[in-house]
């Protein structure tokens, strides 16, 4: 995509949804996917909201696309880029979700490969057992070529990711912040990792903070980006546990692991959902996953 042309939809999106937290955020994606030939001739009226995209429209100006074109390059500068809904590289799983994210801000790079994703997740606090499967798992299927997505909290997602890791495979972490405050300690030291081997993601404007609001969303791109979410350890008001929501909400699979059906109640009621598989075995995600990769190329087809 042309240079401008980026710069007047994150300029769209920045007077729509400043903070990219509230309801506009599922109507500017839906506006991108419109509108990405030219961002200011594009019919708006078909779609939910058009009368307020119609006026954020209006009120971009040529100085709002300078100060983006500027910003971009000053993200360029430090190792992120940019990628629209519309545009080829970014990721089909969660293009084909309902909640997707308009703007992604990305270090490294998605490969096609990443669609062969599942997402390993748990609470901060794990047991020396829970952290151990989140290793193994992520580790064992980071070999069989699947891409290993968490959200680079500590915990069961660090140990995911320090599985994939281990494994020479790849691995996406999803930020429940910006992408420009640094991320300090052991968890910044695994992003950079990370960087060099998959790609650390943000849906949120550069410098916004971590609050109440931006994990819950993050939680969704998390799911969005995977065939499939495993639920290693987690309580019963944990993000994982609502990931585990989202996944089945976008259609998605949920594998949980047999300890935590035996010590969670939430978990117990969870798998007696149809979607919802009580992991025994690495080859029940593999055969799931791969069944659902060809059914998404046929829906493309």
């Amino acid at each position: 995509m042309e240079s401008r042309m980026r710069a007047q939809l994150l300029a769209l999106a920045a007077k729509a949804s400043p903070h990219m937290g509230d309801r506009h955020v599922r109507e500017i994606a839906d506006a991108f996917e419109a509108f990405c030939a030219d961002v200011f001739e594009a019919d708006l009226t078909s779609l939910d909201g058009a009368q307020h995209l119609g006026a954020a429209r209006s009120a971009v100006t040529h100085d709002d696309i300078d100060r983006w074109l500027t910003r971009l390059d000053v993200l360029n500068t430090d190792g992120v880029r940019a990628v629209v809904l519309c545009e080829d590289d970014y990721p089909l799983n969660l293009r084909l979700v309902h909640d997707r994210p308009p703007i992604l801000f990305v270090r490294g790079a998605f490969v096609p490969a990443d669609t062969r994703a599942v997402a390993i997740v748990g609470t901060r606090e794990p047991s020396d057992a829970g952290r151990s499967a989140a290793i193994r798992l992520a580790k064992e299927l980071a070999e069989r070529g699947v891409t290993i997505v968490s959200g680079l909290a500590a915990g069961i997602d660090s140990a995911a990711h320090a599985g994939a890791i281990n494994a020479g495979g790849r691995t996406i972490a999803v930020l429940g912040q910006g992408i420009m405050p640094a991320i300090s300690g052991d968890r910044g030291a695994l992003a950079r990792t990370i960087v060099r081997c998959g790609a650390v993601v943000s849906q949120f404007w550069p410098d916004q903070k971590p609050t109440s609001w931006t994990y819950p969303l993050r939680n969704r791109t998390t799911s969005g980006l995977s065939l499939a979410t495993i639920v290693v350890e987690a309580g019963p008001t944990s993000g994982a546990k609502l990931q585990a929501l989202d996944a089945l909400n976008h259609g998605r699979r949920v594998f949980l692991l047999d300890r935590l059906v035996t010590h969670q109640e939430w978990a117990r009621e969870l798998a007696t959902n149809p979607a919802v598989t009580v992991l025994s075995d690495i080859d029940q995600i593999l055969h799931a996953i791969d069944a659902d990769l060809l059914d998404t190329a046929d829906a493309l087809v």
